[in-house]
Parts: structure tokens; sequence; C-alpha cells
């Protein structure tokens, strides 16, 4: 970053899980020598002994003609070019699937049919350097489905699955209830819900809480509402029938790209499990109240997005396995 400048507006920024580890990937996009969408690609992963390149320069855009794609935490890039005129493909991309050990130590890959399980998410740099510099410097790193974006065509004749692909399969999953509101009764005695406006939850038209076992004392939380909260594969200490941890986000009140002093929001989110309820709730809390032992900052995408009070509920009745 310091290489291309602080200064430089052509130079953009990203930080992606590529891998399956916890570590980001930095992406970077060149627009230098480019007009836009087009721009120069490099892709850097940091593992135990140095800095490994895994995109060495490459021409790539925003999902138009040609451009990298990844899957968050599946180890897989493809990258994706618009056939040539004349070509019989009934795609709108032509695939080329690598893992990121084969783009490492070029490894080759395979071409791949482009569906709906194809990786899809572009890589690309969104990022000025001051920006990414203080999250570094922070530690606060930025939410990953902030850089998401998708190809411009969508795969040619695909027919969605039956089943959500980001429903987990483990020890216990609940459905959408109906007209996505949470059951009646969700939140626990004593707690003043927030108001119920029909905006509020027609906002989440699909939504899964999934749970398992975990190591003793602890318990395995996932997630997920549509354009809402997601969570996968949390484990949470849980005393009785409550389990309860804690996250932070950003809210950029004044629109200029960097973290200022009091754009920390602070949240506790809470698992009841009640006959015959069982919810996810998430509350607004101030600086003091938050527990740093039980900081999950890093698991929890878009935990800003629910209102205080509110979360994801299901009768038992709508439990599937």
């Amino acid at each position: 970053i310091e290489e291309h400048g602080l200064d430089n507006d052509n130079v953009k920024y990203a930080l992606v899980h590529i891998g399956y580890d916890e570590i980001p990937e930095l992406v970077v996009s060149d627009f230098s020598n480019f007009e836009y969408p087009e721009f120069g690609l490099v892709v850097y992963t940091f593992r135990t002994d140095r800095t490994y390149t895994v995109i060495d320069w490459a021409n790539a855009d925003f999902g138009e003609e040609h451009f990298f794609c990844y899957e968050p935490y599946s180890e897989y890039i493809c990258y994706y070019q618009k056939p040539m005129a004349g070509d019989a493909t009934v795609q709108p991309y032509t695939v080329y699937q690598q893992t990121m050990d084969d783009c490492i130590y070029h490894l080759g890959g395979e071409d791949v049919e482009y569906s709906g399980e194809t990786p899809n998410d572009i890589l690309a740099g969104y990022d000025d350097a001051k920006t990414m510099m203080e999250y570094l410097s922070t530690g606060y790193l930025p939410q990953e489905q902030k850089y998401t974006t998708h190809p411009k065509y969508a795969p040619s004749h695909y027919v969605p699955p039956e089943e959500d692909p980001t429903t987990w399969e483990t020890e216990d999953t609940y459905g959408t209830l109906p007209e996505g509101t949470l059951p009646e009764g969700t939140l626990p005695e004593g707690t003043t819900e927030a108001p119920k406006t029909e905006s509020s939850y027609d906002y989440y038209p699909v939504q899964t809480l999934t749970l398992e076992p975990a190591r003793e004392g602890y318990i395995m939380i996932s997630c997920y509402q549509e354009n809402g909260v997601s969570i996968r594969e949390l484990e949470v200490p849980i005393s009785g029938n409550e389990a309860s941890f804690y996250f932070r986000y950003v809210v950029d009140t004044n629109g200029n790209g960097f973290i200022d002093e009091g754009e920390f929001r602070y949240r506790k989110a809470t698992l009841y499990l009640r006959d015959p309820y069982v919810s996810l709730i998430f509350y607004d809390i101030d600086y003091c109240e938050f527990d740093d032992s039980l900081d999950y900052t890093k698991h929890v995408i878009d935990g800003g997005v629910p209102m205080s009070g509110t979360g994801i509920g299901f009768t038992l009745e709508d439990k599937s396995v």
C-alpha cells in the first residue's frame, strides 16, 4: 500500500477470505493505465512463513467481459470470460477454476460449467489506501459483504436448488416463519419489544436459525437472514437456557469513508431456548456493557441490520431436523 502511495486514488483495495483460515487476502485494483471499468488485478495471501502472490497482475473488470471471482472460505478462484463471437456455448461466460495453491504454484486448473454453484463474488478493490490503512491499524476489518458484487449476466437455463444454499445441515434447523414474522411471545419476560412495522419484518423474506451441540458448556449457532444478519458456526458458552455474545459494527455517519470517534456501535445477542420457542435477539448496548471476553465481531456479518430487540425466532413446531 505504501509503495503505491497513500494519496493515490488510482489504486483501490479490499480484504476478502478466499482461503479457509481467518487471515484475509489483500486484493489490489490498479486503474492507472486503464479505462473504467477495467483495471490491473493483484491478490496477495499471508501464510505462516511469508506473503505469497495469488494473482500477479491480470487484466480484469467488474463482471462484464473478463474478471475473477471467488467464494468466501472455499479456496477456489474462477476466471470468467465472455465467449468469442460464434462460440456455441449456451452460457454467457466460460469459467476456468483453480484453487489458491494452483494459482500460487502455477499448477493449472479446470474448465467448469457456469451455474448457480460457481464462485461468483468478484475480486476487485474498492477502498482507498487511507481507509485500508485505518482498517489494518485498528484491527477492525471491514465486513466482507461490503465488497460483494456479482457477474452482470446470470447463468442461462439455471434453476435454483430447492434448498437455500445458506442453510447448513446441522443438529437443529428452524425454517422460515409465515410472512417473515417472529412468533408471539418470542422475547423473554421483562423485555420491551421494538415497534413492529410492516417494513421491518418484510425485509427478511428468508431466515434460518441452526443449532448444534459443541464442547461441554458451549453451543454452536448459525443464522441467516436474506439481506440481513449472517452468522456461521459460532461456538458460544451457554448457561442454563441462554447463550450470549457481543459484537461491534461501524456506522459511517459523516460518509467520509473513515472510522471516526463515535462511529462504533455495540451489540449483545442472546439465544433463548424456551419451550415453546427458540429465538436469537439482538440488543443495542453501551460501550461500558460490552464484554471483550465474548467479542465475536469478526464472525458476524451485517449485525447492525436487525432492529434492537428483534431477531430470529421460531416455535419448536418449525424445527425441521
